[in-house]
């Protein structure tokens, strides 16, 4: 396949893609969980403030005073050798605020170039990139917050870039530990596109959560809703029907209204066994229903980790199942520097 074949191929595809969530938007890695904390619990969280100085890329609300001159990396190791390395950091100003920074980088590898006659002619990369500004303050029981983003996605020598900005926002209880968060994720502008005639949506989402723990249970219970700006989300396969009829006529198997309100529903729980050790569990509707095989179901849409805490590190490891051929892991390693530099560690 040579570049122009691949541009074609990639645009085909869009158009295609048009009748499923998946695939419809431009740069739509930007809505993927960096860390794995969100990772373990289904990969989309607007509520969540405490253990991970992370919660940023989902919610800009989310920064808080308790990640001063924080640092975190996260590793993601995906199907097809495809890696995702992020970098955070964050810093508190006692009058100004909140911010955090923030680089994420997805490596595609190499990949053989060909001409219209698949005569192999070199080879071409493909990555996508995500640098990241964010700010977020609080007032009494709200919280406010920006991210700034510039995405690019880079296959060969063709690239595309957008300007994009998350507004979000917290209501945090001031005696339950009960938190609710909304996100306007994505809005903003293309700045370049693959070809002049390449069509660009904005991979834009709103979200919104909830996160509570029952004052005496060792538990903490989430719920998200993700891909708000459309009612319906189910993609209607033509191609699925369960039987014949009596004319022999397949017989499909229409979505129905339940399926419709939870399709967007992400639900989560952890497990807080001690301040510094956590396990988490949570379940993705969308995923499960669109990569399940009917056949053989498994655990596609579940996804696990764990949290543990030492002193000023703290490590955090996710399993999610998004496919009956394997699941995916992301690494979270995180530091407290004002401790490290405070004990000269």
């Amino acid at each position: 396949m040579n570049r122009l074949q691949l541009i074609v191929l990639i645009l085909i595809c869009h158009r295609a893609s048009f009748a499923q969530i998946g695939g419809s938007q431009s740069l739509d890695f930007t809505n993927t969980a960096v860390n794995a904390g969100v990772f373990a619990i289904g990969g989309v969280d607007v509520s969540h403030r405490d253990l991970d100085n992370n919660h940023f890329w989902q919610n800009p609300a989310s920064l808080d005073t308790g990640f001063n001159n924080f640092i975190s990396y996260n590793y993601n190791a995906n199907y097809a050798d495809i890696q995702n390395h992020t970098l955070s950091y964050t810093k508190s100003k006692e009058k100004l605020g909140n911010f955090a920074f923030g680089i994420s980088f997805w490596n595609y590898g190499e990949m053989q170039e060909t001409d219209e006659n698949g005569n192999e002619i070199g080879e071409f990369r493909a990555s996508d990139l995500i640098l990241n500004i964010g700010y977020g303050r609080r007032f009494d029981n709200f919280s406010y917050g920006l991210n700034l983003k510039i995405a690019n996605s880079s296959i060969a020598s063709f690239n595309s870039t957008a300007l994009l900005f998350d507004l979000g926002g917290q209501f945090i209880h001031p005696k339950e530990d009960f938190v609710i968060g909304m996100v306007f994720r994505n809005i903003g502008m293309p700045l370049s596109k693959y070809t002049s005639d390449t069509e660009f949506v904005l991979p834009f989402d709103l979200r919104i959560g909830s996160s509570y723990k029952p004052k005496h249970m060792p538990l903490r219970f989430s719920a998200t809703l993700h891909r708000l700006y459309r009612y319906d989300i189910v993609y209607d396969d033509p191609n699925l029907f369960t039987g014949f009829d009596e004319n022999g006529e397949p017989i499909r198997e229409e979505p129905g209204t339940l399926d419709k309100l939870t399709r967007p529903l992400i639900i989560g729980t952890e497990l807080l066994i001690t301040k510094g050790f956590n396990i988490q569990a949570g379940y993705n509707f969308m995923r499960r229903a669109e990569l399940q095989i009917v056949e053989r179901k498994a655990l596609a849409g579940f996804s696990f980790g764990m949290l543990l805490k030492v002193k000023s590190v703290q490590f955090a490891l996710a399993r999610s199942v998004d496919h009956i051929s394997g699941a995916t892991t992301k690494l979270t390693l995180t530091s407290d520097l004002n401790f490290i530099t405070k004990n000269r560690i």
